[in-house]
């Protein structure tokens, strides 16, 4: 079974209206789409909470590489290894009760606070300098209240609940300065969200169905309704993605889709939905949804980038803020804390360098607990041969055993198996297939992806 899960960051507190007027016609969709929005199954077990952060406001999450950063209210969680472990930032300032965004650049995190300004760290958090020279002008200090970051072309930008974008250079000595002068002139101060496809920036602003579009070299943000014939009054931006081949944006009234990320929008087949927060990430190719209704959130994948949709679950009581993912996991930042789910079925290999000659190399199984897992690598693939456990992707005359292993308790675990690797320079260049194969004590045995590993 596939495996998803959730988050992208508004407080569940913000209102969202829906227009009196729609411009499109109404029909049997909308009430369809909340229907199985709300009918979607009780959230299952695959969910679990990460306990080294407390179970409050967990308000973003991202993921850069192996790093995991999470705000939360007063302080940035950190995890350097994929998530297995977790440290908590210094508190950033005695006044800061809620992490908006964070960022990771290039060694330096970045956190953007509601009231207080930006703040930076050079020691991933354990140490936090205030970073807020140049960023004034807004009305009663909006300019303080950070709502996202992006960096583009060596530029650190942040939106702001009320004082539109500001830019401020990575590069040598900088101040902040207003990046856009339209945001005020088209009641779109109150900026929720930016997101950046290639060089163009898009910034979800304002309650009139608007999204703003930015290339480099542009003067000013242009602005693009979501409608067909423009702007549609009462509905907000909430969340937007570029899934790599097009523009996503989470609205109050739904989601709408743009190849370029400027009209023509078009209302993806959820149809006309109230929502009032929504969530993406990309998990390889699949569009990962979280849709925050009245009293739940809902999570939704799409496998052609929001054109279509399917319904896995609903999760009463639940706020999701933000969503991010790995290579295995989806975590979904949330207000009773940080949760994460296995995205992948079990068992899934992963290493996370290639194999180096008189090295010890380690491959990563995760697999059920109490899995008894094999692991073997050949020098010649087997192009998918059917098995009552699954493909094989390995030739088994051919095949040596790596290592065997048993998974320890708890959700999904990972187990480790380290093998030596010789040290012959003749084996420099060459292509080996890795597979496992899982034995859980209850459900079926299963053979893993197949790992094509080049010796280093």
């Amino acid at each position: 079974m596939f495996h998803l899960a959730l988050a992208s960051g508004i407080s569940p507190d913000r209102p969202s209206t829906a227009p009196w007027l729609w411009p499109w016609p109404r029909r049997r969709l909308a009430p369809l789409a909340l229907a199985l929005l709300t009918s979607a199954g009780p959230a299952a077990a695959q969910w679990s909470r990460v306990d080294a952060l407390p179970a409050a406001n967990v308000f973003c999450v991202v993921v850069e590489g192996d790093t995991i950063v999470a705000g939360g209210q007063t302080a940035v969680f950190v995890s350097t290894d994929d998530g297995t472990t977790w440290r908590p930032s210094a508190p950033l300032a005695p006044a800061v009760t809620s992490i908006q965004a964070v960022r990771l650049h290039q060694g330096r995190l970045f956190a953007g606070t509601f009231g207080q300004g930006v703040f930076v760290s050079d020691d991933l958090g354990a140490t936090w300098t205030a970073f807020n020279e140049g960023l004034t002008g807004g009305l009663l200090d909006s300019q303080l209240f950070i709502s996202s970051f992006e960096i583009a072309g060596g530029n650190l930008f942040a939106g702001t609940f009320g004082a539109g974008v500001y830019a401020r250079s990575l590069v040598g000595p900088s101040r902040w300065a207003h990046f856009g002068e339209v945001f005020e002139p088209e009641q779109a101060s109150n900026v929720n969200t930016l997101a950046l496809g290639g060089t163009r920036l898009l910034a979800g602003a304002g309650g009139n169905g608007t999204v703003f579009h930015r290339d480099p070299g542009d003067a000013d943000w242009t602005p693009s309704g979501l409608g067909p014939n423009g702007m549609l009054p009462g509905v907000q931006t909430q969340a937007l993605l570029w899934t790599g081949n097009g523009w996503v944006a989470g609205t109050s009234v739904g989601v709408f889709l743009s190849p370029s990320g400027q009209e023509p929008w078009s209302l993806s087949s959820l149809g006309v939905v109230p929502l009032r927060s929504s969530a993406f990430t990309m998990f390889g190719a699949t569009l990962v949804a979280a849709f925050d209704l009245a009293t739940e959130a809902v999570i939704a994948f799409s496998p052609d980038e929001g054109v279509s949709w399917n319904l896995l679950e609903r999760q009463p009581g639940v706020f999701v803020f933000a969503l991010a993912a790995d290579d295995v996991d989806v975590y979904a930042a949330r207000g009773d804390g940080l949760w994460r789910r296995r995205a992948v079925e079990l068992p899934h290999l992963r290493a996370l360098s290639q194999p180096h000659i008189g090295t010890t190399w380690t491959v990563d199984v995760f697999a059920p607990e109490g899995a008894v897992v094999f692991v073997a690598a050949s020098p010649t693939p087997d192009n998918g041969t059917p098995t009552p456990f699954g493909p094989l992707g390995i030739d088994l005359p051919s095949a040596t055993m790596l290592g065997t292993v048993i998974a320890p308790p708890g959700p999904d675990p990972v187990v480790n198996v380290s093998t030596p690797v010789p040290n012959s320079p003749l084996l420099v260049g060459l292509t080996f297939w890795v597979q496992s194969l899982a034995v859980p004590p209850v459900l079926p045995a299963r053979l893993s992806n197949t790992l094509a590993v080049v010796v280093q």
